[in-house]
């Protein structure tokens, strides 16, 4: 009789025990996918965001290299005639400050 007794509670604690590892196991495969799909969908979701951006970058080197060539078309125009036309002139007297002498102003002035 007591044997029957001793293996009844073992039957018992091994369903238990079959119930809970049952239940963690399957508990932590379902963290796992869904820490799975977590990483999954951050991963399209930034392959996604670098299309976009490299879209954009190639959007903007385009109007970069556009107005190079407006910049560099506009430069060959520019010399001393159109700068005559507009009314400006060579400077007759260029004065150059000195270095001592711009120490001595700030001094006297208190700067």
């Amino acid at each position: 009789m007591k044997t029957l007794k001793t293996k009844s509670n073992t039957l018992y604690l091994n369903d238990t025990l079959r119930k809970r590892s049952f239940y963690f196991l399957f508990s932590g495969i379902l963290i796992l996918s869904f820490v799975y799909m977590f990483f999954l969908c951050n991963t399209i979701y930034n392959i996604i965001e670098r299309k976009n951006i490299e879209d954009n970058i190639r959007n903007l080197s385009s109007t970069v290299s556009q107005m190079e060539l407006d910049y560099l078309s506009l430069n060959e125009g520019i010399n001393l005639s159109l700068a005559k036309d507009l009314g400006l002139s060579e400077p007759k007297n260029v004065y150059f400050s000195q270095k001592s002498l711009v120490g001595n102003l700030a001094r006297a002035n208190g700067i």
